[in-house]
């Protein structure tokens, strides 16, 4: 393996990885069987593929790069790892830096590189696939071009731009046809890929009228769009569907593509030294004629984007041959400047003259042949060199303001040159120039560098040689920038941070640590910057990290996604999953994600959509066994799952969802497993559990465990004497939160969670406001104390379930809220909660006794049957009145079992006796 060098930076990991590893060597650890031709290794594909030959997968060692040319997935040695593991980036470059024993410290600290999103894989995978498509079109448009289809664009080429066939042919122009001819070809290659082939960019403003075309390569080599070039030398003109006339267009792209690497760079992997042309042409044919590093900046300037990518491929010297015209010498001024203010990247630079009465290299090669422009690039001198002599010659000598103007700029220049020697030679052609000695050039350059401070500027410091300064405005912005932002709560606020639609609460020690780490995360540089600014804002930990000044970020105000009537969103790791009622789940990207949501609402499992369902979710048999498998309460229990999933409230059918016992016991002991309802539900929703035995509303702090997004109160194990009329105004209404030290706030109704209870009693309370505001379920005892989940099912409950029974468990959940959307809560004929109610308000006894001796529509003498019911209980004989229940009790009672059994309680008074009938 080649020498081993350090990470200098976490976010050059990726970089650091294909750096330290060579590609055919990672092959071989790998397990595939290659065989070397040349500098390339072949094989079979490691996708499983099967191939005809054994040698449709070539693995180029000079440019560290593998392509397949039977089903096109191509890439770097990260790529290799992936397909061949058929795992993601992140682990990729995990076992690589395992396998491969990478030393991945800066001295003893271990690096932490961010691993990727969601969103970002699923934009990675999008790219590589439209990648892919457009690299099989290619293939299939490149022999076009020699067909009779392509005649005009071919005659173009050789006639009108003197090219030769034999270099064409080697060369990357195609013949690109009718986009639906296009996409018909793919269908038939990628008949899974049908969505993305329809919705592939095929052409750009020109629509339909170009069919001469170059692929644009980024430098990991995948197509991201085509360059299309009319095959009239003068362009085409037409007008537009808007009316609007366009006249003499010559060049065109697909929509989309990218262009933020140099054009062929790709094609330059290795190369040290590389040469810079303007015109896609030039790049295009030279390369086809033996020019290896030649590439294009296209019509216009070199910029930063191209700096990135070229030092990812370890550039150290560009020679600049860019047209021989009047932005020409422009252009290449400012290329100079740009790479020697931004890069370590040496400029060369070939005189635009030396092109003689040619326009571009394209055009001299042509003419005079490669070798006569393989001679003239021998002539290229030092960018810096040129520069000043450049600028030396555009002033007028008979302007003494614009000379000294010209000469200041090239005195600024040596403050750029890193190089002595191009220094001195800098000084010697203004000595020339100027007619002057040495030493006094040397001079006023001396004065220059002292006047000119050197700087570095950051996101919100600079450093000079006087030391490290922070701009509060800068630094506020900065914090900004990274997506804080307040979030008020009312008449307080809290602090948030936003990262495309992802919001989650953050309090003041993690923006301070949020700061910190990204400090930690700068590389180290020659004017000290990582350490000055810990020392600052260490030093000033009560200036930087104050409150009051982290507030004067500004706040937001978010309109989070929230479900419909009709619809719901359930949030996982590798997507979102729509529900609408009577319609089809559907898993989406986070990139199709259209309002922000809460972070934490993301559930840490990835869901598959199993569309036709071949075994029974355990969760989904307990459910069964619950209710004693009585379908109609099965699906009654299903619809309330449903209905807590669903994140929309309506005042009209607000209700909280209580899970009860179905058995008459003195002694309630619970364990039907109405604990497990609440646990599932907090594995897909954000979900706070009360311990309901210790719970007690108290005027202050009462909904404290309430945070921003809770979608659910779980009222666990409540107590007999539960005061269910304290939610009243929850259940139908705003919530008031107050946490300690905190100003109170209201969480609307529409945004508010939702309630279940679970007890092993009845929820006291008699009367319309109580029965609108539940929905009861029994629960048999087919679980007990004796008999748990797990005797029926042989493992615990979440703990013991393997990822196929985790997917099942969340296609059952979904089924459950699809459920609801159809059809709503669906009721069913209950069991015995209400005689259980009317004997939680009353007695066993009294019931048993009033079934028995009170009949309804029959008057009788309340005071006499008072005396019965005293001699039913064991107190014939109460001459000392020690029976507990007292004549007001018993009273109290028969109008409560009256209510209970829909009846009305009528009674009258005679001769000082009360006399009670109980209208059926």
């Amino acid at each position: 393996m080649q020498t081993q060098r350090k990470a200098q930076n976490n976010s050059d990991i990726f970089s650091f990885v294909k750096e330290n590893v060579k590609i055919e060597e990672v092959a071989k650890h790998l397990g595939l069987k290659l065989e070397k031709s040349g500098h390339s290794y072949q094989g079979d594909c490691p996708t499983g593929h099967p191939s005809k030959n054994g040698k449709c997968f070539s693995i180029e060692s000079k440019k560290q790069y593998f392509q397949c040319f039977h089903c096109h997935t191509a890439g770097d040695v990260i790529r290799l790892v992936e397909v061949t593991k058929k795992i993601t980036a992140v682990e990729a470059v995990d076992w690589l830096i395992e396998q491969f024993m990478l030393d991945t410290k800066i001295g003893q600290q271990k690096i932490n590189f961010k691993k990727l999103t969601e969103e970002q894989i699923t934009e990675l995978h999008d790219k590589r696939l439209k990648g892919k498509l457009y690299q099989a079109a290619f293939e299939w448009m490149k022999p076009l071009l020699l067909t009779p289809e392509a005649e005009k664009e071919l005659l173009y080429l050789t006639n009108e731009r003197k090219y030769d066939r034999a270099v064409i042919q080697k060369s990357n122009w195609c013949y690109f046809p009718h986009s639906n001819k296009i996409k018909k070809h793919l269908l038939s290659i990628f008949p899974e890929h049908e969505k993305n082939i329809q919705e592939l960019s095929l052409h750009g403003f020109t629509g339909e009228r170009i069919h001469l075309a170059i692929p644009y390569h980024n430098s990991e080599g995948n197509i991201t769009g085509f360059l299309k070039r009319a095959a009239e030398p003068e362009g085409i003109s037409f007008t537009n569907s808007n009316g609007k006339e366009y006249k003499g267009v010559r060049w065109d792209s697909t929509v989309g593509v990218d262009k933020t690497d140099l054009f062929n760079l790709y094609n330059c992997k290795g190369e040290e030294n590389l040469l810079i042309v303007e015109g896609y042409p030039d790049a295009v044919i030279l390369s086809a004629m033996g020019v290896n590093n030649i590439v294009a900046v296209g019509q216009g300037c070199l910029s930063e984007s191209h700096l990135t990518a070229m030092s990812k491929n370890k550039v150290k010297n560009v020679t600049i041959a860019f047209d021989n015209d009047t932005a020409g010498p422009v252009n290449t001024e400012s290329a100079i400047m740009l790479l020697l203010e931004k890069s370590d990247i040496t400029p060369y630079v070939l005189e635009p003259t030396e092109l003689g009465t040619h326009k571009d290299p394209d055009e001299f090669v042509k003419a005079k042949g490669i070798d006569a422009f393989k001679a003239i690039l021998d002539k290229a001198s030092k960018g810096v060199v040129w520069m000043a002599e450049h600028l030396l010659a555009k002033y007028d000598e008979n302007s003494q303001i614009e000379k000294q103007q010209q000469i200041d700029e090239v005195i600024k220049l040596t403050g750029l040159v890193k190089n002595p020697l191009d220094k001195e030679e800098i000084i010697s052609i203004v000595s020339k120039k100027l007619k002057q000695n040495k030493s006094v050039i040397q001079a006023m350059v001396k004065v220059v560098s002292k006047n000119e401070s050197p700087t570095k500027q950051g996101k919100f410091w600079t450093v000079t040689d006087t030391g490290l300064q922070i701009s509060t405005k800068d630094y506020i912005d900065f914090i900004i920038e990274e997506g804080f932002s307040k979030f008020y709560l009312d008449k307080d606020y809290t602090f948030i941070q936003i990262k495309g639609n992802m919001v989650k609460e953050q309090s003041l020690p993690q923006i301070k640590d949020y700061i910190l780490s990204y400090v930690e995360q700068m590389e180290e540089d020659e004017s000290d910057t990582k350490r000055l600014l810990y020392e600052t804002l260490y030093n000033h930990v009560g200036q930087y990290f104050n409150e009051g000044l982290i507030e004067c970020i500004p706040p937001r105000e978010i309109k989070f996604k929230r479900d419909g009537m009709d619809n719901a969103t359930v949030y996982y790791k590798n997507g979102f999953v729509t529900l609408k009622k009577n319609k089809v789940a559907k898993i989406n990207p986070y990139t199709k994600l259209d309002s922000p949501i809460w972070e934490h609402l993301i559930n840490e499992r990835s869901v598959e959509l199993i569309p036709v369902k071949y075994k029974k979710a355990e969760y989904e048999q307990f459910l069964l066994n619950v209710v004693g498998g009585n379908i109609q309460r099965f699906l009654s229990l299903c619809s309330a799952i449903g209905y807590l999933m669903h994140d929309y409230k309506q005042e009209s059918n607000a209700k909280a969802i209580v899970l009860c016992d179905q058995m008459i016991s003195d002694n309630p002991n619970g364990r039907t497993g109405k604990s497990l309802i609440g646990k599932a539900l907090e594995k897909i929703k954000n979900i706070v559990r009360v311990d309901g035995k210790n719970y007690e509303f108290k005027s202050a702090f009462t909904f404290q465990m309430v945070k921003l997004g809770t979608q659910l109160i779980d009222f666990n194990d409540v107590k007999a004497n539960f005061n269910f009329e304290n939610l009243f105004s929850v259940i139908t209404d705003s919530m008031s939160v107050e946490y300690k030290n905190k100003t109170p706030f209201t969480i609307p109704f529409s945004e508010s969670p939702k309630i279940t209870i679970s007890t092993n009693y009845t929820i006291k309370g008699i009367g319309s406001s109580y029965k609108d505001r539940m929905f009861e379920i029994e629960f048999s005892d087919h679980y007990n104390p004796e008999h748990k989940p797990k005797d029926d099912f042989g493992h615990d409950f979440f703990t013991g379930w393997d990822d196929d029974e985790w997917n099942r468990f969340d296609n059952f959940m979904l089924e459950c809220l699809q459920l609801y959307l159809d059809e709503g809560l669906i009721c069913c004929e209950l069991i015995n909660l209400s005689k259980r109610k009317l004997i939680d308000q009353t007695s066993d006894k009294f019931v048993e006794f009033a079934e028995e001796r009170i009949q309804a529509n029959t008057e009788f003498n309340l005071a006499c049957m008072y005396g019965d019911f005293k001699n039913y209980i064991g107190f014939e004989n109460d001459l000392f009145d020690k029976c507990p229940i007292k004549q007001n009790t018993f009273t109290t009672w028969v109008q409560i079992y009256a209510q209970f059994n829909g009846m009305v309680y009528d009674k009258r008074k005679s001769n000082g006796r009360q006399y009670v009938k109980l209208i059926a």
